[in-house]
């Protein structure tokens, strides 16, 4: 066991570890595209394949305790902007959990595990409302869509897991060039040797 050596390594790996984040800090191009984001989607469709079912949906837990429930459910059956104005104005300040964004996903048995029963959306159309009532709280869900287990997963759905591969692929490309580089420039200058 050579202590000096491994300390060395050791030494060495920290040091190219720091030049390799500061390469990436300031050569990586961190921007990706839509389109890039579609195009790696389409090619790797068979990695997006859900586990659980999903829903867009909207969400609401408020405690029975909460004032003006009254308000809450004439608010919640309306179609009027104002009124999903003030309902989202009220389940800020007194909802436990309150999901009333149209555009985000979110696990069908995450959201059934904060529903009194069973919360099952297979026999729900779109703008299906159910609503219940517990001893502590009033419950409320609007499907928007759902995308059943084993299906493909919509894009909007993995598109930050898909942007991280997308910049891991471009980081490790990066690398790999600027070690290719490095490599043939000291080849040019003879400071390496091959040994055979």
């Amino acid at each position: 066991l050579n202590i000096d050596k491994l300390v060395r390594d050791y030494r060495a790996s920290l040091i190219r570890h720091n030049y390799e984040k500061l390469l990436v800090e300031q050569l990586l191009d961190s921007t990706v595209t839509q389109q890039e984001l579609a195009e790696f989607y389409e090619l790797n469709k068979d990695q997006y394949q859900l586990k659980e079912p999903i829903v867009r949906a909207h969400f609401l837990q408020i405690p029975l305790s909460a004032p003006d429930l009254d308000k809450v459910d004439k608010w919640w059956k309306s179609d009027d902007p104002e009124d999903f104005k003030l309902l989202a104005a009220y389940c800020n300040t007194y909802a436990t959990v309150h999901l009333l964004e149209d555009s985000s996903w979110y696990s069908l048995p995450t959201l059934a595990s904060e529903w009194p029963v069973n919360l099952s959306v297979g026999n729900l159309a779109p703008g299906a409302t159910l609503s219940r009532k517990d001893d502590t709280f009033q419950y409320y869900f609007r499907l928007i869509d759902h995308v059943p287990e084993k299906a493909l997963a919509p894009i909007s759905y993995v598109a930050d897991q898909a942007r991280k591969a997308i910049l891991h692929k471009r980081k490790m490309g990066l690398l790999e060039d600027t070690k290719e580089q490095m490599y043939e420039r000291s080849l040019r200058r003879n400071e390496v040797k091959i040994y055979q």
